[in-house]
């Protein structure tokens, strides 16, 4: 018995504990029905050039395996890998390596997390995407190199490409680099900043093409936002929205196919997708002025009226952050781990904040802090896009933030309480003072 323990608590407890994780997320799907919606099947379309529904990381994964069934294997697989990674990425050079290991995938087995493993939607794979994105981050931050580089790059693009919001991190990755440029005069950043133009040229391109889902967001902004608040109307009818008999009173949903054809040449929506009521009553004038002019007004709304910005963003970050139940998308996964694991967003931001603060006074963990601080800024600015960019569903649309802050907040723990002795950030201590 002693033997078979120190085996377990031995070398092999990263393998131990990553197979643990994935009998937990098993247990999570097993004999469930997958979760269809009526938007689940605008993620079997892929493109990776011009007019596309939706960005090509998950339309490529649902191509490969094409029953829902096998996608429901494949998010499972992909979750355990990405945050098995993480784990072994984190714990590595830790002190506590075993402790690291197992919080890491505690928290990445969690119900608000192995629940998307359900659902047929983007969910599940961007969460992986951008836990995988984060550990490359760390490694690369850790021991910079070649393989460290390519990795990142790869790992970046998916996370990046799963929703439009999502660019904001190629932005913001290429500012860094054309910072280098500029600060190196030349010598270093140049190669990434080449690549990183490129990829932000291609995720352009399809943001250009995602006309018919950014079509319906701006609907759903018009009925959740501007119909129903005075000033917002006046607002927005003085700058040219058309004023037609009913729209204020548009609040819900047709059923899929009863939009007029007129109207349906102009927004383009997938086949199963049921439309706002807006649509059909603001008829031709309003689906072409949000088509053109829609999402342009909107954002001068946003910037010239901070106050009204600030509300809408603090008031639904609570829900956003740290969901209160899973009534907003109803799935039916076994929970094993609890859902308390997962709560307090405040506190995780505080742990962040604070953990991140008492790396960067540690030259050994200075590259490290600066790159978890870079991250939070990052999923800050996206969490910010994804609410003032959707009217509805906002927990599911932010789920992917949501995890990104505890993510960060345990990466910021264990830079904050030191590698080991001999682990790489000592070495990286010894090299910096000389």
């Amino acid at each position: 018995m002693r033997r078979l323990l120190a085996s377990v608590t031995g070398p092999r407890f990263p393998l131990v504990a990553a197979a643990l994780h994935l009998c937990v997320r098993i247990i999570g799907v097993w004999g469930r029905p997958a979760g269809r919606f009526p938007d689940s099947s605008s993620f079997e379309s892929l493109s990776f050039l011009g007019d596309n529904l939706r960005f090509w990381p998950v339309p490529l994964a649902y191509r490969l395996a094409d029953t829902d069934g096998s996608r429901i294997a494949l998010q499972v697989l992909a979750g355990t890998a990405a945050w098995t990674w993480l784990a072994v990425v984190l714990a590595r050079g830790s002190r506590f390596p075993r402790s690291v290991t197992g919080a890491v995938l505690v928290l990445g087995a969690v119900p608000q997390v192995s629940r998307w493993d359900l659902a047929i939607l983007s969910e599940s794979l961007g969460i992986s995407l951008t836990v995988a994105a984060i550990a490359a981050t760390v490694s690369l931050a850790r021991r910079p190199s070649f393989v460290a580089r390519l990795t990142w790059t790869a790992t970046m693009v998916g996370c990046a490409f799963v929703r439009p919001t999502h660019l904001l991190v190629v932005l913001a990755c290429l500012a860094a680099a054309g910072w280098t440029v500029l600060v190196s005069r030349g010598a270093r950043g140049v190669a990434s900043s080449v690549v990183l133009a490129l990829v932000g040229a291609w995720g352009l391109s399809l943001l250009s093409g995602n006309s018919s889902m950014g079509t319906l967001n701006m609907y759903t902004v018009l009925m959740e936002r501007i119909v129903t608040n005075d000033a917002r109307w006046d607002w927005f009818v003085a700058r040219g929205m058309p004023d037609v008999a009913g729209m204020r009173e548009a609040t819900g949903y047709d059923f899929s196919g009863q939009l007029p054809d007129d109207v349906a040449r102009i927004v383009d929506l997938p086949p199963d997708q049921a439309p706002p009521s807006l649509m059909r009553v603001g008829g031709t004038d309003l689906a072409e002025w949000v088509r053109d002019r829609g999402w342009s007004t909107y954002v001068r709304w946003v910037v010239t009226h901070p106050g009204d910005t600030w509300e809408r963003v603090s008031s639904l970050t609570p829900a956003v952050a740290d969901p209160p139940n899973d009534d907003f998308l109803p799935l039916e996964n076994r929970s094993v781990v609890p859902r308390l694991f997962f709560r307090g967003w405040w506190v995780w931001g505080l742990v962040l904040v604070a953990g991140t603060a008492a790396a960067h006074t540690r030259p050994a963990t200075r590259r490290l802090a600066r790159a978890i601080a870079a991250m939070g800024a990052v999923a800050a600015a996206v969490h910010v896009a994804g609410i003032l960019a959707s009217g509805i569903e906002h927990p599911r649309h932010g789920a992917t933030v949501a995890v990104v802050l505890r993510v960060l907040a345990v990466c910021a723990a264990v830079a904050a309480l030191g590698a080991a002795p001999s682990g790489d950030d000592v070495g990286a201590s010894r090299r910096h003072a000389s």
